[in-house]
């Protein structure tokens, strides 16, 4: 899932997500509803660009003109995440061929 949030750093459509990620049809229809739901991917013209909540006829006139792009776009809670997966990426290779333990609830974990 982390790849397909770096290919999605500046938007890429499904067959790039697929291919950037390694992904079957099956693991990338999975993967894209969770991170959706998660909200760390959307679909669309970017962050920001999809149409606000807004009552009355406003809200549809905005809702008529927002036209998804068919890519998907990494955001902000996503780039956080990925921040984040890759710092601890970071410590496993650093960590990697020393005798190193995680601590975990008071339990010692070799690795």
């Amino acid at each position: 899932m982390a790849e397909m949030l770096d290919v999605a750093r500046g938007g890429a459509p499904r067959m790039s997500l697929m291919r950037g990620a390694n992904l079957s049809l099956r693991q990338l229809n999975t993967f894209l509803d969770l991170l959706i739901e998660n909200g760390m991917l959307q679909e669309g013209e970017g962050e920001g660009d999809t149409p606000k909540a807004i009552s009355g006829y406003e809200a549809k006139s905005l809702q008529k003109q927002y036209q998804p792009t068919g890519k998907f776009y990494t955001t902000q809670k996503g780039l956080s995440f990925l921040e984040k997966f890759k710092a601890i990426k970071e410590l496993f290779v650093l960590n990697a061929g020393t005798d190193a333990t995680i601590e975990i609830a008071n339990q010692n974990y070799p690795f």
